[in-house]
């Protein structure tokens, strides 16, 4: 797939344009232009990319949270395909390990002469890279490795000299650190990169266990890897502005070693320290980022001209690597998913380990609240409200006396959601008397005795009269709840309990979950 010329320059102003508009939503990653897929298959529709760390149906999410569905520039009407991926970080932190691998374990043997795709440490910082590729520094005319700037410590306080080691000791150390470019916060950076001083009997243009052809005129590079994404996919820098922002260059061989026509769906491959070998295709061009940073850094790195990577390609060792144009597109590394926000801020509060149950969260969401109009009210107010919800997790702290309790309370009623969720006719799971009362006794000691600065007195309220509406449950199995979640009157009921909690936003007229 390839954008014309005059496609590419209006996709940047309609990138730019919903870019100014949404780039502060928590829930959006980033923004670029390629062309959108539907059911999975790619069609020859010029789009805007936009990136989110969760896709929701509308439905769940407030109108003023809603991306466009197409964008218009110079007359003409661009589209808006709207993908998870993200979010994206230039360092580890943030992001889920590998749950497995690419074709290979990870990179992180000592290599002599060093190659392509091996560790490299700086023994000044500890901050760990990719050995990227050798180039020429043009000012000295020295062979040097080229490796990511951050990925050696730029944001870590490194230092030009710094020992650079390979794989890891003080007697690996393979050459210095010789410049790398500074990353500002007030202007777009092209690139995060640096160069290392190496003698060139102790380096190599092989690849480290030969996993990948080296970089020639049939393997040509196409950029740098700098950043990940928590699902795996990946951000690249271009080669040739990195290389014109480092001063170095292929010793004159630039036309037959680069390759510049990079365009949506190509694929594209590398081997990094982390993952190894991985082979992706490329889902977004003229790529921005939104809210990147190192390692939580309040104050974000503006970086724009990105190439975006399919899942599934890099994790955060993997900086640095050379990206280059080959591959099947479908070597990668499997990884777990990003974590949902409200249950790993519940473990953090709790010590329960509500992290590990997203599957029965959604089995939940899905099969039993997903089948009622009132379940469904329920799922999208949780939606539209999920970035205030998460946030109150800031406020929270238990004694270890309520989270021993809540610790019996989990054990039990987790049993119970997973038996009543896998066998839903089972006559065995119905709403007891005492299943009420463990609810009752709950919410007492929330408003008596904790009485919490993180629930409003309306929020507060609301639950005891939600309270009221699942007192009258008692006995029914799950087909009877969904009877009665169903029933017009006990949806208007609940809308109307909510519609009345001013903190509760954008919940949406009657009839807006039928």
């Amino acid at each position: 797939m390839i954008l014309k010329s005059a496609q590419r320059n209006e996709l940047a102003l309609a990138k730019k344009a919903v870019l100014r508009a949404f780039g502060k939503d928590p829930n959006v990653t980033a923004f670029g232009y390629g062309f959108r897929r539907r059911g999975g298959r790619l069609t020859d529709e010029p789009a805007v990319i936009a990136s989110v760390a969760r896709k929701r149906p509308p439905g769940y999410l407030s109108r003023g949270r809603m991306l466009p569905k197409t964008v218009e520039v110079g007359g003409r009407r661009y589209g808006v395909d709207v993908v998870q991926a993200g979010p994206f970080s230039l360092a580890g932190g943030a992001l889920p390990a590998a749950a497995g691998r690419g074709v290979s374990d990870p990179i992180s043997d000592r290599f002599r002469p060093a190659r392509q795709g091996c560790v490299l440490v700086n023994r000044g910082t500890g901050e760990q890279a990719t050995f990227g590729c050798l180039v020429r520094d043009t000012g000295s005319g020295n062979t040097v490795i080229l490796t990511s700037g951050h990925g050696l410590g730029s944001l870590a306080g490194a230092r030009p000299g710094d020992r650079i080691a390979q794989p890891e000791d003080d007697d690996d150390v393979i050459g210095t650190l010789l410049r790398y470019n500074a990353l500002g916060k007030d202007r777009v950076n092209p690139t995060s990169a640096a160069l290392v001083s190496v003698q060139e009997k102790d380096v190599d243009t092989l690849v480290a266990r030969n996993l990948m052809t080296p970089i020639q005129q049939k393997h040509p590079i196409l950029g740098i890897h700098i950043a990940n994404g928590s699902d795996g996919s990946s951000l690249f820098a271009r080669i040739r502005p990195t290389m014109r922002e480092m001063g170095v260059d292929f010793w004159g061989n630039e036309s037959s070693l680069i390759c510049d026509a990079i365009d949506f769906n190509m694929n594209v491959d590398k081997v990094g320290s982390h993952t190894g070998y991985t082979s992706s295709v490329v889902v977004g061009m003229g790529v921005t980022p939104v809210g990147l940073s190192h390692l939580g850094d309040s104050d974000y790195l503006v970086f724009d001209d990105l190439v975006q990577v399919d899942m599934g390609f890099a994790l955060w060792r993997d900086r640095g690597a050379v990206v280059c144009l080959g591959g099947d597109g479908q070597t990668r590394a499997p990884l777990q998913p990003f974590p949902c926000r409200m249950l790993t801020g519940a473990e953090e509060v709790t010590g329960l380990p509500f992290a590990g149950d997203e599957e029965l969260a959604d089995k939940f969401r899905d099969g039993f609240l997903g089948q009622s109009k009132t379940g469904r009210m329920l799922t999208r107010a949780f939606y539209v409200n999920y970035e205030e919800l998460a946030g109150r997790y800031d406020q929270m702290e238990l004694t270890p006396t309520e989270k021993d309790h809540l610790g019996a309370l989990y054990d039990r009623y987790r049993q119970i959601a997973q038996g009543a969720l896998s066998t839903p006719n089972s006559p065995g799971y119905v709403v007891t008397t005492e299943h009420i009362a463990d609810a009752s006794n709950a919410l007492y000691y929330l408003t008596v005795e904790m009485r919490p600065s993180w629930l409003s007195v309306e929020e507060l309220n609301a639950a005891w009269e939600l309270l009221e509406i699942f007192q009258r449950t008692e006995g029914m199995n799950r087909a009877q709840l969904t009877a009665m979640l169903n029933d017009d009157a006990v949806y208007r009921e609940v809308h109307g309990i909510l519609a009345a909690v001013p903190s509760i936003k954008h919940l949406g007229p009657l009839g807006a979950d039928e």
